[in-house]
């Protein structure tokens, strides 16, 4: 097993689902740290490799680089020299195995001869393509290939005679011209007489071409018919035009990319190629998130369109159409940034995400609100209690409205929160199955903490409750449904959340959707899994020129599990 190749493509696979490669691990079941694991000489099973190409949509050869180390695979086309495109094709990619060739075109023209008479042209343009005794070669692009002219594999031939060719116009000038039995001697001679030339090649070079310039031979005189009262007049002349001497430049099927500035870690799932290909295609970079620091972009890259989001950076381009404009190469990028304001969560003793600590950068500006009290770390055998600014202060610093930015300094890029936890006290047979008296009293504070009246409603009426209509399993995926609240009630949305706890004490997702919305999908979940499912209704509000959001209260759990 080719390990480094394994990796290749699982990033390569990752990054045309649009996903990160620790993220789509993990929903394919095999772990997020598969990749690392690898890369660290850990062999996987064979059944985690078939797991992850179920999951990809690809072979266990593929995903293993068995099958070709072509990639990515494309639709194959054929590209035609002819009078719609002007015989030229330099805006075309001709990728390995597909064919490039002229194809005739047949014109007649007229002229008045020196004797009065009207004198019929017969053109066949484009019979032939030859490369030509020393056709240019640029290998300008190639970085570990070479040019192989043996590779241009000449196996198209076209067959002609300009005299036999038929047309309508043709015929008709044939029966008015005034050809006696010489003149008609002479045609059939020509005719009885076919001339064979190349007229196309396959593109067996493993690389990537364009076909920048043909250029078009010397005409060809194929004979003259004579005509008229002696026979002797000019009546019905033969020409043929070849097209020669081509100017080709060659590509490389991919050019890596490489990133500078950047640790290991933040390397991870980063896409190392991109590919030579007629598609459009996207890659992503996710974005490394530094305390203080906003990512305004990438130096470096050769694309056209670059689009940076939360979260990630999107470069896509459309080499075929571009190629004049695109300085392909190896890459080496590196990322710009402004300041900003980013959270870094310390555990404090327990994990977050699997780690000590986790950076995220705030988008204060954004719809997507950030609710840190939704990251909840671990540590066994203690309760996470909140987050709180200060390490030696964590009773005075708890932050306990976390619903909007309000508790944000203002005149810090860095801030810190920090994981208070309390012990978790000893739990009887009995009261495994019960909650303490201490947990409820503080679920039913945080409830009517959470059922504020809404200050923007003319009623200042309470946010209802909600209950889930239907619960479905699928593959890797489940949908909950449920009714839609009144207008009356002035909902802005929905929060579902999932886990596999049914305490909902870890591992607690949650998915938000809009006031319209009564159903939602969850998927790229572990298989065989069962999950526990909530949800509740929640308000956007403003008070005194601050946004703020207010929630209802939860349903009745329901579990499903996921196929």
């Amino acid at each position: 097993m080719d390990k480094d190749l394994l990796i290749q493509n699982v990033i390569h696979f990752c990054t045309l689902k649009k996903e990160y490669p620790t993220k789509a691990c993990e929903a394919a079941g095999v772990g997020k740290s598969f990749v690392s694991d690898v890369r660290r000489g850990q062999v996987p099973s064979v059944e985690k490799v078939q797991m992850l190409a179920d999951y990809l949509g690809v072979t266990t050869s593929q995903l293993l680089g068995e099958e070709t180390k072509k990639e990515p695979t494309y639709m194959r086309m054929d590209h035609p020299l002819k009078e719609e495109n002007n015989w030229d094709i330099s805006n075309e990619l001709i990728m390995p195995g597909e064919a490039f060739y002229t194809v005739p075109k047949f014109e007649v023209t007229y002229d008045h001869g020196y004797y009065g008479q009207t004198v019929t042209n017969l053109y066949l343009k484009h019979v032939s393509l030859i490369l030509g005794e020393e056709p240019r070669l640029y290998d300008s692009k190639l970085i570990r290939n070479k040019v192989d002219l043996a590779g241009l594999t000449a196996d198209r031939t076209n067959t002609y005679n300009v005299w036999t060719t038929q047309t309508e116009l043709w015929k008709k000038s044939l029966e008015s011209a005034e050809m006696g039995e010489d003149t008609q001697k002479q045609l059939k001679a020509f005719q009885e007489g076919e001339s064979t030339e190349n007229a196309g090649y396959t593109n067996n070079t493993n690389t990537p071409i364009v076909l920048e310039q043909v250029r078009t031979g010397a005409t060809e005189h194929e004979g003259t018919i004579y005509g008229g009262e002696y026979s002797s007049t000019p009546m019905i002349v033969g020409y043929t035009t070849h097209n020669s001497n081509c100017t080709i430049q060659f590509y490389e099927p991919y050019y890596t990319i490489s990133y500078k500035e950047l640790s290991e870690e933040e390397q991870e799932g980063m896409p190392d190629r991109y590919y030579v290909q007629r598609e459009k295609q996207e890659l992503i970079l996710k974005t490394p998130v530094r305390a203080g620091c906003h990512l305004t972009g990438w130096s470096g890259m050769a694309f056209v369109d670059e689009k940076v989001e939360e979260g990630r950076t999107i470069f896509s381009f459309d080499w075929e159409h571009n190629m004049i404009h695109a300085n392909l190469g190896d890459e080496t990028v590196t990322p710009r940034y402004d300041s900003g304001k980013t959270i870094t969560f310390n555990a404090n003793g327990g994990s977050i995400e699997g780690k000590e600590s986790v950076i995220y950068e705030l988008h204060m500006d954004s719809e997507n609100f950030f609710d840190i009290a939704d990251h909840i770390p671990q540590q066994e055998g203690y309760q996470f209690a909140g987050w709180c600014l200060k390490p030696d202060d964590l009773d005075g610093s708890l932050l306990k409205h976390t619903e909007n930015y309000d508790w944000v300094p203002k005149y810090r890029d860095d801030i810190q929160v920090y994981a208070k936890w309390k012990e978790k006290p000893k739990e009887t047979e009995t009261e495994k199955e019960t909650k303490t008296e201490e947990e409820t009293k503080t679920e039913k504070e945080t409830e009517n903490r959470e059922q504020i009246p809404d200050v923007n409603s003319k009623d200042g009426q309470k946010l209802s409750g909600i209950s889930i209509k239907k619960l479905t399993a699928g593959k890797k995926k489940f949908t909950v449904k449920w009714k839609k609240a009144k207008k009356s009630e002035s909902v802005s949305g929905y929060q579902i959340q999932y886990s596999t706890d049914k305490k909902f004490k870890k591992n607690v997702k949650t998915k938000k959707c809009g006031k319209k919305k009564n159903s939602l999908t969850v998927s790229k979940l572990k298989a065989k899994k069962k999950y526990y499912v909530r949800m509740r209704k929640f308000r956007n509000v403003k008070k005194d020129g601050k946004k703020s959001r207010i929630y209802g209260s939860f349903s009745k759990v329901k579990k499903v599990k996921v196929r």
